[in-house]
Formats: C-alpha cells, structure tokens, sequence
C-alpha cells in the first residue's frame, strides 16, 4: 500500500502522495487547508471523494508531524545586553512589590536581513520609539520605565500599547525594563544625581566637598555588587556600597540655593551656559520650586518675597547644606528626610506643601528630565564597555533614542504667540 509523506511548507500544508510511476519525484499534492474555491468538474473526469481506501491510506493516524528537538534560542545580541544589564545593575535590587522589571518581551534568533545588532536605549517606550526601533532594526529595546505593568487579558489593536507591542513582536524585538534596580544600583540614576549636586557646589566653591551620606529606603545587599568603572563610588561609614531607592548628600559648606539650582541642571545636561544662543532653545528655561514657607517654630514666613531667581542678596537666607534626592516621582522616598533641599522629577500638590510648611526647599525636574539624561551620560557608556568584552568578535552598537520625550511642554505665554520653551527632534537620523 502507497504511504504518505507528510512536509511542512512555509506557508500551508501539504499531502504527498508517491505516484507508482518509475520517476522518484513525481508526486501528487493533496492541499487540505484552504483549498480553493470549487470548480466544476468536466463531465469526462469523476469528482474527487474520500474513498474506504484513501481514508485507510491516509487517516492522521497513517503520519505523523515533525517537531523539532532544538527549543528556542534568544537572538544573541539580546542576550547579551540583557546579561550586561543584570551585571551592571542585579534584578535583586529591584522594589518586585509593585515594580515589573526584567525581560518584558523575548525574541528569537533573527532572519530578518534588516536586523543589526543594536540596542536603542529609551527611557518610555512611546509609539515613536517603537517606530525608531524598527527602523534602525534593532535587537533589543531597553526602556527604563516598563511599558507592561499589570497582566495582559488580550492583546488587541484598540490599545496602542499592546499595538506597540504587536509591532515589536512581528519586527522580532525584545523589550528590557530595569527601572527601580537602576534606582537603587550604586552607579545608578540616584547616583548620577547626586554626583551633580556634588558638583554643581564645587562650581560655587572649589572649596567645597560634598558626600553621599546613606542611602533613603535602603535595600539591602543579597549578593556583592561590582563597583561600575569610572563612576564614582559612595560608601557609608563601613566601607559598604550604598544602595537604596534614593540618595541623601551633605555638603561641607552651606550654598545658594539659586547657584546650586543652575549648576545641578547644568551638570545633568538640563541647561546650557546663557552664551550658547543657538542651543538656549532645546534646553530647560524653567523649573518647578516650592519654597519653605515656615521658618521652625517662628511661624512666618522664612524667606523674603522677592523673588527667586534674582540675584542672591549677601547674607541671604536662602541657602542649603543637605540634599534628599530620588528620581522620578520621590515623594514616598524622600517623605521624611531631613534635608534642607528635596530634588525629584515630580511632587504632588499635598506632598510638595506639606515640605514647604516643614521648612523644605522641593525641586521638580518633570518626572522623566531626572531620569532620560542618565542613558546618554552614563548608561551607554557603561553598557558598551561591557559589550565590547563579551562580543568582542561581533560588536553590538548602543543607541539613544532621540524620539523619547517627556510628555509636557513649558510654553511661554508671555509674547502674542505661545511659544514652545524646547525644541524636540520631528525625526532622527542615523
């Protein structure tokens, strides 16, 4: 009795049957998924019908399916960020009582021909983010803030976000979220901004020093964590690398607030020197302060009504020592410290009153201006590094996007036309 072969094609089944011809390779193809649409049959040749003898041939129970032995594999150049990533900044450190951080989409080895091996850094992973990951064909998106928070009951177009995650997964994407493990992480995003508020106070005075005293929420270390090189290390009194969701920092001399204002957001890229017209535009012109309102136990006001931003007076009182940071939106973090100065990306109205009223000075970046400059001034960096030693045959390149934005805009509406206070890239380039 004739048996059939059985092959999987590219596109949809099919059944071979082996003709009893003397030629090897002649064979008639049987298609049962999607035939095509019936034609009449010429009155010569009999309709085609499942017969006794063709249902005893070729029955399911006649043939049987390959399925590979060999599981999936990751695309290499993925995984190999997202390892570099859990050595530069362990998932341990991560607050996994709400935060969903990790490898939030997988991919497999790449046929596609447009795939390089490149990552693309973001801090959101917008639509516009999505679009610039696949056209310059990456591997791997790393986003610091997770696009998937709660579980996924479907995965439909009415939701631009698993719309995103559509896109991702037909382009053969993996997405990669390490957001409060790079938090905490010595070397991290809280570092980082310390590192500028240190900074920015030698800028006023060569004189001044200034350290990471201990960590706000600390974690607690699990396992040993490796130092980052060329990042500054912040140890507490035992030698200890500090970790924790925030960071508070003395300095040794009290400083102008205004001054340390202008040189922290210097020193994070927020704004440049006032000579560089041409760049004044693309840089962060305003900044949300609320300012201490009681002085301790003297209720009445603690500062002076002029305003903020014109010159200091000498002698003023307007000045800070102690600095409570945590970047993003800090107020459970910093809630309580007992520095003279909050510095966070965002602060509801209730929190940032309840500060000024205890005498606190509360700086708003925007939530996402504390934490988007890291990727470009210390993570990229950080993340080639290690790449180029685990892949140094094949050399997998680091992006930053350039489509990733905060959502708000400063406006000035002081002229007849409202005028937008940053100018954001309409595209990117490569």
């Amino acid at each position: 009795m004739l048996q059939p072969r059985f092959c999987r094609a590219l596109v949809r089944p099919h059944i071979f049957l082996p003709s009893s011809s003397s030629s090897p390779s002649s064979t008639t193809s049987i298609l049962f998924s999607r035939p095509p649409a019936p034609r009449p049959a010429p009155r010569s040749i009999r309709p085609f019908s499942y017969t006794p003898r063709f249902l005893r041939c070729c029955s399911p129970s006649s043939f049987t399916v390959a399925i590979p032995d060999t599981p999936l594999k990751m695309d290499p150049s993925a995984a190999a960020a997202v390892n570099a990533m859990k050595e530069l900044y362990p998932e341990w450190l991560a607050d996994k009582t709400w935060d969903n951080t990790g490898l939030l989409l997988a991919n497999t080895e790449s046929i596609n021909p447009n795939s390089r091996p490149r990552v693309l850094l973001a801090n959101d992973l917008s639509p516009r983010v999505v679009d610039e990951a696949i056209y310059y064909g990456v591997s791997l998106v790393i986003a610091y803030h997770p696009f998937i928070f709660r579980g996924l009951k479907s995965i439909t177009l009415d939701d631009p976000q698993q719309v995103s995650l559509i896109r991702l997964a037909q382009n053969n994407i993996a997405v990669y979220s390490p957001h409060t493990a790079l938090d905490a992480a010595p070397g991290g995003i809280n570092d980082w901004l310390a590192d500028s508020v240190i900074s920015a106070a030698r800028d006023i005075n060569s004189e001044i020093s200034g350290r990471v005293t201990h960590a706000l929420k600390p974690v607690s270390p699990q396992q040993s964590i490796t130092a980052q090189p060329g990042v500054p290390r912040h140890t507490d009194d035992k030698g200890e690398l500090i970790t924790g969701y925030g960071r508070h920092v003395k300095l040794s001399t009290p400083v102008e607030i205004y001054a340390l204002i202008r040189g922290i957001l210097k020193h994070l890229g927020l704004l440049n020197d006032e000579s560089d017209t041409a760049s004044a535009a693309s840089t962060l012109q305003h900044v949300l302060v609320a300012r201490p309102r009681m002085s301790q136990g003297l209720g009445r006001e603690a500062t002076s009504e002029k305003a903020l931003f014109s010159q200091p007076r000498a002698g003023s009182t307007d000045i800070v020592q102690t600095v409570a940071i945590c970047a993003g939106s800090g107020a459970d973090v910093i809630r309580g410290s007992p520095a003279d100065l909050y510095l966070t990306g965002e602060m509801t109205h209730h929190d940032a009153l309840a500060a000024t009223v205890q005498g606190k000075w509360v700086v708003c970046l925007l939530h996402s201006n504390s934490e988007r400059l890291f990727l470009k001034q210390r993570l990229q960096p950080q993340l080639a590094t290690v790449l180029s030693k685990s892949s140094p045959a094949d050399p997998i390149s680091v992006l930053v996007s350039e489509a990733d934005h905060d959502p708000f805009e400063i406006w000035d509406m002081s002229g007849p036309n409202a005028a937008r206070a940053d100018k954001r890239p309409l595209t990117f380039s490569i």
